[in-house]
């Protein structure tokens, strides 16, 4: 009897924070593949409440997974409100891969050493046993912020100075970092997104923006064109950010009869963790870049099937532009007399004419390919 009342206490208090928070998840020791415990490395396939005294991790992965109406739902850990984050305890290294946390409040990067450090999952310290510092390693991960934190690390980022890097940003709901890193974190494609005033996960950006937001969390085959149709059509000086989950076909001749007019700046951003492609399907002139705002990059894809351009694509090349070559992005109608289309970190995949034919323009303009000896160049 003694062993049953502090065991039924636990039970009752875990049933009171879930409801505390108003999300009704089962705790991540609870969801866990058979054959899998905390003390190593974990999959999470479903949205779960973290307590920082009870797990003991070197690497968490994600798992994306789709609903019966072809939606994707990726994993959200949410830190428990009601447990007290241990400060002096964790793994010497955490790898964090295709996850979205939140109620995690994070490190401030003009008074801690640690940037991006999500309190309650890793701590700072030394590694056991050696002078090495903990390091947290961050891919394809989203953090839900409020406004305050999502602007500390805006003018952290944006700020002249050693860190200083390349980000995506409407300056308020969003905040993407393609990379970043020192001696204690390094972060390839992490997000930090503006949660909404009563936290709830995802805030219904699966499919669409949520309210007052300008981020899609996971666009998928089922959810890409729509998306563009409704938010990527409204002009607007302000970007959105569309993380594109999994591989996407366009070219369909429902989505292409007259183009996808794209009338704001967009992020189209595919993950690290796994080669993400867009297969254009060899058709041209889909999304179509006319509208004063008008502006788009892709980063982290493999960009296939990419077609010559035809007769209207020609109208807008101007000089200077092969037609003949898909190289030069036809799937994209905007006149080249003006940088609308940016490709960070892509792959094209080429006919060998085609590649042939960019090798010599590379040498002939003095240019060396990235990736190429310049033996090649």
């Amino acid at each position: 009897m003694t062993q049953f009342w502090p065991g039924l206490l636990l039970l009752l208090l875990g049933h009171l924070i879930r409801g505390s928070l108003g999300l009704p998840w089962p705790f991540c020791e609870d969801v866990l593949p058979p054959g899998q415990g905390f003390g190593g490395s974990v999959t999470i396939t479903r949205n779960c409440l973290w307590r920082p005294q009870v797990h003991f991790v070197s690497t968490i992965f994600g798992r994306l997974n789709t609903t019966d109406g072809g939606a994707l739902t990726v994993p959200t850990i949410a830190l428990g409100s009601a447990y007290e984050v241990d400060t002096t305890s964790g793994p010497s290294r955490l790898v964090l891969k295709d996850l979205v946390f939140s109620n995690f409040s994070l490190s401030n990067p003009s008074r801690d050493a640690q940037v991006l450090w999500p309190r309650g999952l890793i701590s700072p310290g030394l590694q056991p046993g050696t002078t090495l510092p903990r390091r947290l390693y961050m891919y394809d991960v989203q953090l839900l912020v409020d406004a305050g934190t999502l602007q500390q690390y805006l003018q952290f980022f944006s700020t002249p100075g050693p860190n200083a890097t390349l980000v995506y940003t409407d300056n308020a709901t969003f905040l993407h970092i393609p990379y970043w890193s020192d001696d204690q974190t390094m972060v390839n494609h992490v997000g930090l997104l503006l949660a909404s005033p009563g936290g709830t996960t995802a805030d219904l950006a699966l499919t669409r923006p949520a309210a007052g937001r300008n981020f899609v969390l996971a666009a998928n085959q089922a959810t890409l064109v729509p998306v563009l149709q409704a938010a990527g059509s409204t002009s607007t000086s302000v970007p959105l950010l569309v993380y594109v989950a999994t591989n996407i076909s366009l070219g369909r001749p429902q989505d292409i009869a007259a183009g996808l007019p794209i009338n704001r700046p967009v992020f189209l951003v595919g993950r690290v963790t796994v080669p993400t492609g867009i297969d254009f399907g060899m058709q041209v002139n889909q999304l179509v870049l006319l509208g004063s705002y008008s502006r788009m990059t892709l980063a982290e894809l493999v960009l296939e099937n990419l077609a010559p351009g035809d007769e209207r694509s020609a109208d807008f090349a101007g000089a200077g532009f092969d037609v003949q070559m898909g190289y030069n992005m036809w799937p994209m109608l905007y006149p080249r007399s003006s940088n609308r289309v940016a490709l960070h970190n892509c792959t094209l995949a080429l006919s060998t004419l085609e590649l042939e034919e960019y090798l010599y323009k590379a040498t002939l303009y003095k240019v060396q390919p990235a990736g190429f000896p310049a033996a090649l160049a």
